[in-house]
């Protein structure tokens, strides 16, 4: 993560001039684009942004970018169900020709886009996220697996399930550890610490 100025590509080549000073090359990048609930006219904007960013990824050398393709928050009066478990069937067409259109960009880019189980989102869950990559079908677009994440969300799939239905779509994972206490989950645990078992989690990926 870094700041950001307004200008995605800006910021994405600050942070790779970062790495190069310090002679550590990036491996990945944030690549947001909240879409799903926008005017065509803000749909259209934010897609064009999102493709300078691939291919500035592409020129710069950062082989991937972590995506979060479209916020869906709890509708007004429900504050119990978000993300996949709002999203119509409207929702989803939008989301995997979105996605499709970043995947076509980064197979000319020469980088991989991955979709992060991240709460709030359409690809919350693993099932979720499978129905757009699948959608696509496209070897560019992958899935970053964060269990502590879904430990959080009502509806997704515990770990287990999550590893076994993305399998080796899966080629970036993020390791967070959380626990549930009373009124909420709290994240600042090391990983050792948190209600998530990530000696079996870690072992179950490799």
């Amino acid at each position: 993560h870094f700041p950001d100025s307004g200008d995605p590509v800006a910021g994405l080549e600050h942070v790779h001039s970062l790495g190069e000073r310090g002679g550590v090359p990036v491996a990945v990048a944030p690549l947001g684009l909240d879409v799903l609930t926008r005017s065509p006219d803000e749909r259209v904007a934010r897609l064009a942004a999102a493709v300078r960013v691939i291919e500035a990824a592409g020129r710069l050398g950062i082989p991937r970018l972590n995506a979060m393709i479209g916020w869906l928050p709890p509708k007004p009066g429900d504050e119990t169900a978000d993300g996949s478990a709002v999203a119509t069937e409207e929702h989803f067409a939008a989301a995997i020709e979105l996605a499709g259109t970043l995947a076509e960009t980064a197979a000319g880019a020469g980088v991989e886009i991955t979709l992060e189980t991240h709460m709030r989102t359409i690809h919350d869950t693993a099932a979720a996220t499978l129905r757009i990559l699948d959608g696509v079908g496209s070897p560019h677009l992958r899935a970053n697996f964060d269990a502590g994440n879904m430990f959080s969300i009502t509806h997704a799939e515990d770990a287990d399930e999550a590893l076994d239905v993305l399998k080796e779509r899966i080629t970036y994972v993020h390791l967070k550890n959380c626990r549930e206490l009373a009124g909420g989950f709290d994240y600042h645990w090391p990983l050792a610490g948190g209600d998530l078992d990530y000696r079996r989690i870690v072992g179950a990926i490799v």
